[in-house]
């Protein structure tokens, strides 16, 4: 970067605009400003005496090719520069004491994690740079392939999510942590898919156990998905958002499916839970708009909250024996949901279970009395299934 830029930086910063367009930018306006998603910023040099950049202050600036960043800043949340996809040129002021710029990512030099990366999606192959930060490459549309090289022995969490163009995964075969199958990338002690991409095959030789927080969000070129047997756990909010997904087969021993696992997954249309999964977690099916058909278990034993909320395409759906809790909006905005079965068994419903289920009969194997009793909260049309008519007592 040439002298006069350089003092620029020294005393104010400047914004420049794709079009040529440039203004000054200071420190005691910076945070005021907001940068996050104008498309028309090309060039950042931000001014001395920033001392924080903030998650998102720069989210989806998708012209921005250029940044410099000052002395003074010593802070940088995740994600500042998410979604920054045309980010090419990262530089960090050399008298910096905590970040450095190695090849165009910004280092935390005392943790040696890469912070922010440029559209590239590479990380130093040179052991400068032993961790990738969260969100680092988050958003970066232009990303095709995954390189991770033997030193890196942590990837933080969306470290590249919603790199929706993410094709391709290597690690270098030395690497301790972490390899490759079926271009996916797994973290080998764990046993756990931490991130797929477009062309992933989930592993069925039983390497992989979990499918991590995240591995597949956002995804939307899965259309069918099969899980292999040997996965016990999907964990939280692994397939939100894929909302190419119409169909996916779960293994009968699958223990745990997470909290939104399959959230904003609207195009799909049905659901056999095995047996061996005892909780609904929270919004693990919420705004799954096209989800018609859902087979629950016998051995379930709570619908967690929000767990269904959304889910329009419902219309009939019998909870099994042995449930015990249904959470608070588990079912709510379920608008074409008529009948639902309850046993005996349950013994809790939280606030708003079914607002916004106008055309709700609940089948409970009680009185309608009973239910008033107990779910005071939860005023339903009510019919005993001890009777063919409904109990008004």
């Amino acid at each position: 970067m040439n002298n006069e830029i350089n003092e620029a930086c020294e005393k104010n910063g400047k914004i420049i605009y794709k079009d040529g367009r440039e203004a000054a930018l200071n420190s005691d306006e910076f945070d005021s400003i907001k940068f996050s998603r104008d498309s028309d910023i090309a060039e950042v040099i931000i001014p001395e005496g920033v001392k924080k950049l903030c998650t998102g202050v720069f989210d989806t600036c998708v012209a921005l090719t250029s940044v410099h960043v000052p002395a003074s800043v010593t802070e940088i949340e995740k994600g500042a520069f998410a979604g920054c996809s045309n980010l090419e040129i990262i530089e960090v002021s050399p008298e910096n004491k905590v970040y450095r710029s190695i090849e165009n990512s910004i280092v935390h030099v005392e943790s040696k994690t890469l912070v922010a990366g440029s559209k590239y999606g590479r990380a130093p192959e040179d052991g400068s740079v032993t961790s990738i930060g969260e969100k680092a490459f988050f958003g970066y549309k232009n990303i095709t392939e995954l390189i991770v090289p033997e030193c890196i022995t942590d990837i933080g969490t969306d470290a590249y999510g919603n790199c929706s163009e993410l094709a391709y995964i290597y690690v270098e075969a030395a690497n301790p942590i972490y390899y490759n199958d079926g271009e996916c990338l797994v973290h080998s002690k764990s046993k756990t898919l931490v991130l797929g991409c477009k062309n992933s095959t989930i592993p069925t030789d039983g390497g992989v156990r979990n499918i991590g927080y995240h591995a597949f969000a956002g995804r939307t070129d899965i259309i069918s998905l099969t899980i292999p047997k040997a996965i016990k756990v999907i964990a939280d909010y692994a397939f939100t958002g894929c909302n190419a997904l119409e169909k996916i087969d779960i293994p009968r021993k699958m223990k745990v499916i997470g909290e939104g696992a399959f959230k904003g997954c609207t195009a799909l249309t049905s659901v056999n839970i095995p047996h061996g999964v005892k909780d609904i977690s929270k919004e693990s099916f919420a705004g799954c708009t096209s989800l018609a058909e859902v087979t629950l278990p016998k051995g379930l034993k709570t619908i967690g909250e929000n767990a269904f909320e959304g889910c329009t395409s419902i219309v009939d759906l019998t909870l099994p024996k042995g449930i015990k809790a249904i959470g608070e909006k588990a079912f709510a905005g379920c608008n074409a949901l008529c009948g639902l079965t309850i046993p005996k068994t349950l013994v809790s419903v939280e606030n708003d279970a079914f607002t916004g289920c106008a055309e709700l009969t609940v089948r409970y194997a009680l009185t309608r009395k009973v239910w008033r009793e107990k779910y005071p909260q939860n005023d339903v049309n009510v019919v005993c299934l001890r009777k063919k008519t409904s109990d008004k007592a």
